[in-house]
């Protein structure tokens, strides 16, 4: 699911989860807006910050 999805369906803001990541705003725009690469450590962060699970797959 795309970041900003997730996060407006949990209503929080971008300084709300950054503050739970214990990141910079400024981090989670540039995730939202694709300019971000996105490491497995962070996926698991947001994870932990919204509260719902993480999971990867190879196929």
């Amino acid at each position: 699911m795309e970041l900003k999805k997730l996060r407006k369906q949990l209503r929080i803001s971008q300084n709300e989860l950054a503050r739970k990541m214990k990141v910079k705003r400024e981090y989670i725009t540039r995730i939202e807006s694709g300019e971000q690469n996105i490491t497995i450590e962070t996926l698991n962060r947001i994870a932990e910050a919204t509260g719902k699970e993480f999971e990867f797959h190879f196929k």
